[in-house]
């Protein structure tokens, strides 16, 4: 996993404040008192301090325009900092489908991941792109919406990609 190298301010939606909260729990970086439970998701914005170990959230975009945390996408966060395999089976709250997240340093590594998916699955939906890290590697990034497995999370948990 690429460690979290800078303080980051990020506008969120609630499902993505969700999943980089827990993405920040994966680093020990979490609320004040070390709490790691996922809390504030209606706020629109997050900054992230993996130097101070915590995180803090807000609404006023005046006070996000001019933080001077580094500004990321919530996308881009969580491709850039999720785990290097599969990082997050989970139900997407607003389209009820299971998704993977798979990361890799290695086009063909990766490439082979991503094809072990396309055998098992033949309605899916990818997400596909090349993100460069902070230490100028590309990560090959792709979120994959597993649409045919109506729902079905224990199917998807089963799905070995390596």
């Amino acid at each position: 996993m690429e460690k979290i190298g800078k303080d980051y301010k990020i506008a969120v939606s609630p499902e993505q404040s969700r999943q980089i909260q827990e993405i920040c729990f994966q680093y020990d970086v979490g609320w004040r008192n070390n709490k790691c439970k996922v809390a504030n998701i209606d706020s629109s914005h997050l900054y992230i301090y993996p130097s101070k170990n915590n995180m803090r959230y807000g609404d006023t975009m005046g006070f996000f325009r001019n933080h001077r945390n580094t500004e990321i996408s919530a996308e881009d966060f969580i491709r850039i900092y999720g785990n290097s395999e599969v990082e997050k089976t989970e139900k997407g709250e607003n389209t009820k489908q299971p998704f993977l997240i798979i990361r890799s340093t290695k086009e063909d590594e990766f490439s082979k991941k991503l094809n072990n998916i396309y055998e098992k699955y033949t309605n899916i939906e990818v997400d596909y792109k090349p993100v460069l890290s902070n230490s100028g590697n590309i990560i090959y990034t792709a979120l994959v919406k597993v649409l045919d497995a109506s729902g079905d999370l224990d199917k998807v948990k089963k799905l070995n990609i390596g």
